[in-house]
């Protein structure tokens, strides 16, 4: 019996990077799976590398030669680089394959897309943090937050047409596609599992960084409250010290209490100081008038 094919019209977005090399005998699976389940489909492969064109196309060796190829040169995060892919996919259903090692990827592909059907317009597989301090950290920073973020490490995504619509609409550089996908008010599903090499499921430097920045609506008022303590600590510090000299008319008695107070003070005001500059980074970041990521080469494989 042959089985009947999807009639709708589905993307698939592969993400190829130096930590995220796709196999040749899965993406011939993923290929055939893709043409035999879909009637009408295409593929963008995204090469965040410094490979070239036909560096990656000995490697993958397509069985079909209407894949999608966006060069993006290697020197943008990942957010950007998916986005790219999103931009330029014209489907119903899009499949964002954001790390192409899941374990038995097309049964997972298959899944999400049985829970797409019932309904849901946002399809995450995702699995938790391996550290118990990641998972803190993101649990912590949730509590504060007014988004949606995810306390997972998502992998594969599954969107219908009118998500994709309003994340077009979004022109931020440094927000997660994890965090703006959540917050798009439409109806998401998430499915979970714990991948044997837990040591790929840990977070990052600058997601510590950008997770804790943009995201913690606690930190401007933590902020302030640092700079008022530490300037109420110096003006005693100060106080203590004229008084100190008026009583013992002695210059020398109570200045290295002052200093260390002083000191303390400053510190606190240079800390919530580095605070804004970092905010005023990412602020210039979200507001300057340059493209959210650049294409080198559109081509097909």
């Amino acid at each position: 019996m042959i089985q009947r094919k999807e009639t709708i019209y589905a993307s698939f977005i592969l993400y190829y990077e130096y930590s995220n090399k796709i196999k040749q005998d899965l993406f011939h699976q993923l290929e055939t799976w893709i043409d035999s389940y879909f009637e009408y489909y295409e593929i963008i492969l995204i090469n965040n590398t410094i490979y070239t064109r036909s560096e990656i196309l000995q490697h993958l060796n397509p069985n079909f030669k209407d894949i999608l190829f966006l060069d993006l040169g290697g020197n943008h995060l990942q957010n950007q680089a998916l986005r790219s892919g999103i931009d330029f996919s014209k489907g119903d259903s899009v499949f964002i394959i954001a790390d192409s090692n899941v374990p038995d990827l097309i049964n997972q592909l298959k899944n999400m897309y049985e829970y797409h059907n019932k309904g849901y317009d946002i399809v995450i597989l995702n699995t938790p943090y391996s550290k118990w301090k990641h998972r803190l950290f993101l649990k912590f920073i949730s509590k504060l937050s007014k988004d949606k973020i995810s306390q997972h490490h998502d992998l594969l995504f599954l969107v219908s047409k009118r998500v994709v619509n309003i994340y077009s609409l979004s022109t931020s550089r440094i927000f997660p596609i994890t965090t703006l996908l959540r917050n798009t008010g439409y109806s998401i599903f998430e499915l979970h599992y714990r991948p044997q090499n837990k040591r790929r499921s840990l977070l990052s430097k600058d997601e510590y960084t950008l997770y804790m920045i943009t995201f913690s609506d606690f930190l401007p008022q933590f902020a302030f409250t640092i700079t008022i303590f530490c300037f109420i600590i110096s003006l005693l510090g100060i106080i203590y010290a004229t008084i100190m000299f008026l009583f013992n008319k002695n210059v020398v008695q109570g200045w290295t209490t002052l200093f260390l107070l002083l000191s303390f003070g400053l510190s606190g005001i240079f800390m919530i100081l580095s605070i804004l500059v970092r905010y005023l980074g990412l602020f210039c970041k979200e507001i300057q008038n340059t493209p959210i990521y650049s294409v080198k080469q559109i081509t097909k494989l």
